[in-house]
């Protein structure tokens, strides 16, 4: 009996994919509701999520950090991928 073993992907295939895979997971996971702080009846100061019309409010200082880190890491990307692209260019 012959066993075919399917041929392996190429690091630079297997970066794309993982890549992709972890900028979904920011764009759909990181934190960006907004929250505000209160105090219970006891005085303890706590934090609750904020809502607008029963619609999760974001922070915009959580969405601006989150775009700049995928923008960040995508950049990273394409210089893994293409590193003779000006994007991987390293200077002298």
């Amino acid at each position: 009996m012959t066993r075919r073993i399917k041929p392996l992907t190429t690091p630079t295939q297997h970066n794309v994919h993982l890549g992709s895979y972890v900028l979904d997971y920011l764009a759909h996971s990181f934190p960006v509701q907004l929250y505000e702080p209160f105090s219970d009846s006891e005085g303890n100061l706590s934090s609750r999520p904020v809502f607008r019309d029963g619609q999760p409010v974001e922070s915009r200082e959580a969405v601006a950090r989150r775009d700049e880190l995928i923008e960040r890491l995508a950049s990273l990307g394409r210089r893994l991928i293409n590193p003779g692209s000006r994007y991987g260019r390293r200077r002298a």
